[in-house]
């Protein structure tokens, strides 16, 4: 029962016209599919600890998903795949904000506050072909 639940964001995918996504104070972000008979929810993307405060899609083929926490953790999401987050970054604060800087095919991350994402596991971001913005609290 996701009703209990506050929406922080909504964004739908430009991919799938009759697709959306939310974000929740709950910690997880809903795909939903406005054109499915019965329940319009696709699918629970979850793990965070905190409310998700936004998510955003980027505009190419895979669809592909950021969402960004006040658990201090942004992940990338591969729409078409039914598993994990593809890739989670720690962060220095709390998310508030996480938008698609420039189309797929870019190496960098960039952050807020002089705090750059780096991935959870300690790995680096050098390998990534995304670039993303994120907005941290100050």
């Amino acid at each position: 029962n996701h009703s209990s639940h506050s929406l922080t964001d909504v964004t739908w995918l430009p991919q799938r016209p009759s697709q959306l996504v939310t974000a929740s104070t709950s910690g997880e972000v809903l795909l939903w599919d406005t054109t499915r008979r019965g329940s319009k929810l696709v699918r629970t993307m979850a793990g965070y600890d905190r409310a998700v405060n936004r998510v955003s899609c980027n505009s190419s083929e895979p669809p592909r998903l950021l969402s960004g926490s006040q658990d201090c953790t942004v992940r990338l999401w591969d729409l078409n795949a039914r598993s994990a987050a593809q890739l989670t970054f720690a962060t220095a604060g709390e998310v508030r904000d996480v938008q698609w800087a420039s189309p797929v095919g870019s190496s960098t991350a960039a952050g807020a506050a002089g705090a750059a994402p780096a991935p959870a596991d300690g790995g680096s971001v050098a390998h990534l072909s995304y670039c993303f913005a994120v907005a941290l609290e100050t």
